[in-house]
């Protein structure tokens, strides 16, 4: 890791349930809701995820080339 880098850690559960992943927060954190999920955040992470797989399949190369790709921004 170069200094600049920032590194966050979420800790979560990730549980299927009718074959479809469900990502719960750790046990000890009170949600405002029964645990009910943000369809944002569970987009973002698996967008993430993709990525992820295209970087480690050489795909692509660099954060710029998945931007380029998905039409986003770096």
């Amino acid at each position: 890791m170069t200094d600049n880098t920032i590194r966050v850690v979420i800790p979560l559960t990730i549980r299927k349930k009718n074959g479809r992943p469900k990502i719960l927060p750790p046990a000890d954190i009170q949600s405002a809701g029964a645990r009910a999920q943000d369809p944002h955040v569970l987009r973002a992470i698996a967008r993430a995820w993709n990525w992820r797989r295209k970087l480690e399949r050489g795909e692509v190369s660099t954060i710029h080339d998945i931007a380029m790709a998905e039409r986003v921004t770096d």
